[in-house]
């Protein structure tokens, strides 16, 4: 097991040390996986969110937060059609009717898609031709490109796509099967302008991810995945998700300087890491894990809601496959209700 002591250093992990299933471990180490949640227990009391800070702007203050409590409350007992009445008052802060209007489609796709599910780590065997016949020959310092021989992995999409439908629900799936090649470029600047959490993010609603390993990452300067243990279990406001989406996605504010003409509430990102004060920051970066191991080394991961960075090499070059389900019937029907609730309480 994972020594998960608050204050200790970062965890390398590998299918050595690690549980096989993170998922069946939980219930027995459910008090270590549950310190940060009870650390940040209250996403809208800025002493206890991940979601609200004031790093970049100390002297400003929080003058919202009763009214968005208000919203939240009815929204946690799906009662979203009188939620809109009450954010009216905050519409005048989004630069259009249209960005409006997708913050409400963003309250009801995020409240109909929930999961508490953080990960799985593993080893899968792969063939050495599998590895031949994904190995990048380019140019280009970053691509990505079809995954070859992907029969080998059929074990490992079936256990990814049993997992979405567990935390999503039964659906027609289309299995989205990529290579990832990286190696140091410009882009190395993302893990390192912002803190020692810089660049950790929840993905907007990708889901179930698994990420498996096609070259050898034994330090974190290989390019390794890293993930904050337990921040899956944080509570969340949807309503501040939904808010930090549409600033980040739809009005395309993610600096500072950027964010200075909205409230305080709404200046954060899906790229949470970038904007924690710095007392989060330290906290937080007691649960960091590396993920470290030989060619097959996997984890398959819930990118909503697990606080996680993807690998960029600071030396050397990393290959990763990356499976993917998505879903072609419910999620498509759940996202048309989404765009007709925006629709019709705007």
């Amino acid at each position: 097991m994972f020594d998960l002591k608050p204050g200790s250093t970062d965890r390398f992990l590998s299918p050595r040390s690690a549980p096989d299933d993170l998922g069946a471990a939980a219930e027995q180490d459910k008090p270590v996986l549950m310190i940060l949640s009870e650390m940040f227990r209250d996403p809208l009391n800025p002493s206890e969110s991940i979601q609200l800070n004031n790093k970049y702007w100390p002297d400003e203050k929080f003058t919202l937060l009763s009214m968005i409590a208000d919203v939240e409350a009815m929204v946690r007992e799906g009662r979203l059609g009188p939620a809109t009445y009450q954010l009216q008052r905050l519409k005048r802060f989004f630069s259009d009717e249209s960005t409006y209007r997708s913050l409400l489609q963003r309250i009801h796709r995020l409240y109909s898609s929930k999961s508490q599910f953080g990960c799985v780590i593993g080893t899968v065997g792969v063939p050495e031709e599998v590895v031949k016949a994904n190995t990048y020959r380019g140019p280009d310092k970053y691509a990505v490109y079809p995954l070859r021989m992907a029969d080998a992995f059929s074990e490992l999409k079936r256990n990814t796509r049993l997992r979405y439908c567990k935390e999503y629900g039964h659906d027609f799936l289309k299995m989205n099967s990529t290579v990832r090649f990286a190696m140091p470029s410009e882009y190395v600047s993302d893990i390192r302008d912002y803190g020692p959490l810089s660049d950790y993010h929840n993905d907007e609603y990708k889901g179930i991810s698994t990420i498996v390993y096609l070259s050898d990452v034994h330090e974190e300067d290989n390019g390794a995945f890293s993930f904050i243990r337990g921040s899956n279990l944080i509570p969340r406001s949807i309503v501040l998700l939904a808010i930090h989406q549409t600033v980040f996605f739809d009005m395309r504010l993610r600096s500072a300087e950027q964010l200075k003409c909205l409230p305080l509430e709404f200046r954060g990102s899906t790229g949470i890491g970038n904007f924690l004060d710095d007392d989060k920051v330290r906290t937080i970066s007691s649960f960091r894990e590396v993920l470290v191991g030989p060619i097959g080394t996997y984890i398959t991961f819930n990118g909503q809601y697990l606080l996680h960075r993807g690998g960029k090499p600071l030396s050397g070059s990393r290959t990763a496959a990356f499976l993917q389900p998505e879903g072609i019937l419910r999620l498509k029907i759940r996202g048309l209700r989404s765009r007709l609730f925006g629709l019709t309480h705007r």
